[in-house]
Parts: C-alpha cells; structure tokens; sequence
C-alpha cells in the first residue's frame, strides 16, 4: 500500500471511525444540548407562585435539578473517554501510516542494494574485460619480440627467433666458465642488448598480472598461461636473469610467487644452474 492508499485510508477512516458512523456522534451532541438548554430554561417554565420565596429553600427547590447535574456529570465523563478513544484511534491510524512508511523504505532500500550489487558485478566484468586486452595484448607483443630476435656470431652462425634463446644460453654458460665468478651481472650485460626489452615485457606482464584485483586462483590461471609460451631456454635465462642485479630485486619476488620455474629442466652438465637453485625459494619451481 503506498503513501496516497494511506492518505485515502484515513479520510475513510475520519468519515467512520472504526465502524462507528458521524451520525451517531452528532445525534449524542444533539441530545446533550437539549437536555442543557431544557435544565437553563426550567425555572422560566416554573410558575411564580412555586419558586421558593424563602432563602432556606432554594437548597430544596436545586435538588430538583440533580439529575440532570449528575447526567451531566456523566455526559462529561463520557466525553473525556470518548476523546481518549479517539485519540488512541488516531494514534494506531498513525501508527499503520508509519509501518506502511517503513515498509515502503524497506523495499526502497532493497531495490538499491539489488541495483548496487548489479553495478558491482558489471563493474567487475568490465575491469576484468578491460584487464584481459591488456594482458593478451602485452601477450601478443612478447610473441612479436621473439620472432623479430636476430642474433649472429662472430663464426658466421645466424639465429633468428626463439631459436636465439639457445645460443644465448650457451654463451651464458661461456661466460660463466671464463670469468671463473658467480657473477650473473656481469653474464647478463653481455647479452642486455639483445634480450633487456624482452625481460622487461615479461616483468611487465607479471606485475599486470599480480597488482590487478583478481583472487590468487584466477591470478595463477594466467601466470600458468605466461610460463606456457615459454620454451626451456628462456626459462634459463630467466634464472640468470633474476640472480643478476637487473632482476634480483623486482622481477625474482614475482617469478618465485608465480613459480614461473616450474617446467625448468636442468642438464646435468649444467652445473652452474643446478648449484643455484637454492638462490630461489622453493616456490620459484612450484613446490
């Protein structure tokens, strides 16, 4: 029941209050004059010659009139009740107008919640949207680094591609044995030119990975398909990568929460590899 079907309520409800009729009320008013105006006019009914004369007889003649004194009497007890029942009507007609108000707050207030909770979700399906194409468009860009790597050697050997990532590896390997030093540093920035932009586009798409709003499942869902499109010698050199100082301090916490290592196989004849693993925390290889 609305506002307006309260309103119209209580104009019924004034027009008959609880089942009592208006008519009702005015006939009771109208008896209650005729019996005052009948007791104010009495004595000018009276003939002369029956007033009392004597002053210890008015008392007598005023008994005549003790009836209506003490219907009168009762006539005002009668009013007091009959405003207290009203009062006490309108009172609850009041009190129904306020439930139906509340009522009606309640339902207002539960439309809104329903609506908010619909923003929420398109909210969230947006940011997740908006989320995804950026992810597969970083993605897409990591593959086109890849296939545009074009790396030669001094012996006339040419690679392009991700068979480039071999021949990085091997001259990591090299130059681990000439330095004689566990230094990856100083590995990395023989090959910084050739593979810093494509560390960078991968710490970037972890770190878009890891700061968005996402639970750590649904995150897992697509740090699993970035270690995906990575073959074995990239995993390597994100090994090297992460225990040089370019990638010790940033990139090496995201690799190890992601554990972007997992699928990393080491030969046996690279020792270097096998004897840092504990550099790594366990999480790094997915244990």
């Amino acid at each position: 029941m609305g506002v307006f079907d309260s309103i119209q309520f209580m104009k019924e409800s004034n027009q008959q209050v609880n089942g009592v009729p208006n008519g009702c009320f005015f006939g009771v008013l109208g008896a209650v004059v005729v019996i005052f105006m009948a007791n104010l006019l009495l004595p000018y009914c009276i003939p002369s010659s029956k007033l009392p004369t004597d002053v210890s007889q008015f008392g007598t003649f005023g008994d005549m009139f003790g009836a209506s004194n003490a219907l009168f009497s009762g006539l005002a007890l009668l009013g007091v009740i009959w405003a207290i029942i009203l009062q006490s009507r309108e009172l609850s007609l009041q009190r129904n107008e306020l439930s139906l108000q509340r009522q009606e707050m309640e339902d207002t207030r539960k439309v809104l919640e329903s609506q908010t909770k619909q923003l929420q979700e398109q909210a969230t399906t947006l940011a997740k949207q908006n989320f995804e194409s950026t992810f597969f468009s970083l993605l897409n860009l990591h593959h086109q680094l890849v296939n545009a790597m074009n790396f030669s050697r001094v012996q006339g050997v040419n690679m392009s591609g991700r068979d480039c990532f071999g021949l990085f590896c091997k001259e990591v390997q090299l130059s681990m044995k000439k330095l004689m030093a566990d230094k990856y540093t100083d590995v990395y920035d023989k090959i910084q030119s050739n593979v810093g932009h494509y560390f960078r586009t991968l710490y970037n798409i972890l770190k878009l990975i890891d700061r968005s709003q996402f639970s750590d499942d649904e995150k897992k869902i697509y740090s699993n398909l970035l270690r995906a499109q990575l073959s074995n010698d990239e995993l390597k050199l994100l090994f090297s990568n992460c225990l040089s100082d370019k990638g010790k301090e940033k990139f090496k916490p995201l690799v190890e929460k992601y554990a972007m290592l997992k699928t990393l196989y080491i030969a046996l004849n690279e020792i270097d590899l096998e004897r840092d693993k504990p550099l790594f925390a366990d999480s790094a290889f997915g244990k």
